[in-house]
């Protein structure tokens, strides 16, 4: 197998540490709302998982993925808090090869989303949303 990748997804808004994200799951999409640090504007971001093979949501926060050394939740690789790691060559997206599989990782203050699916796409920005969950409720009409 080839060397483990890890690398951040660019063209995002960076992540805000005040709130916590929402996430749902509808058929084979999952949709990830998360608070936008102030240095890219503030707001609400929704991202869109395509054709998703897993899901997790980990209890491993931003410190714990540097100084969690046992238990259930040690990091597989490292990865950077607050930003939308994807990761390549793993075991998971090695074994899903034939469904496009690529896998992301992304930690927020008290937890991390594990999500290995074929496509990451923003879906939208909303400058005047606070709250993660407020876009996704404004726009769950319109998810597919």
């Amino acid at each position: 197998m080839s060397q483990i990748e890890v690398n951040q997804t660019n063209g995002l808004p960076a992540i805000g540490t005040v709130e916590d994200p929402s996430f749902i799951w509808k058929d084979r999409t999952a949709y990830l709302a998360y608070q936008i640090a102030p240095v890219d504007g503030s707001g609400c971001a929704l991202l869109r998982f395509r054709n998703v093979i897993e899901a997790s949501i980990i209890p491993l926060n931003t410190e714990g993925l540097f100084k969690n050394t046992s238990g259930p939740y040690v990091p597989e690789f490292p990865i950077k808090p607050w930003e939308v790691n994807e990761i390549r060559n793993d075991s998971k997206t090695v074994y899903w090869k034939a469904l496009n599989a690529r896998r992301w990782q992304i930690s927020f203050e008290d937890w991390t989303v594990d999500i290995i699916s074929e496509q990451l796409e923003l879906l939208t920005i909303d400058k005047n949303t606070q709250f993660p969950e407020e876009i996704l409720h404004a726009n769950i009409e319109k998810l597919d």
